[in-house]
């Protein structure tokens, strides 16, 4: 599993909300971290992100790496 930092910002709310998740990719971190974008069903990450902004919505999804 991997360490993803999700941000999520709601122009409806103005609430910007950061979560750091363990998932084995950036759909699952995702889905883990902010539920509520169930609707975001494209694969490609770009393209998740265009649909989502077309709803008044911005997300991110980060994959932290940690160095040895």
């Amino acid at each position: 599993m991997k360490r993803y930092a999700i941000a999520y910002f709601n122009f409806f709310d103005n609430d910007l909300q950061i979560k750091i998740v363990e998932a084995d990719g950036w759909r699952m971190a995702l889905d883990k971290a902010f539920p509520v974008l169930y609707w975001v069903r494209e694969d490609d990450l770009k393209k998740a992100r265009e649909q989502a902004f077309n709803s008044d919505v911005l997300f991110n999804v980060i994959d932290i790496k940690i160095r040895d």
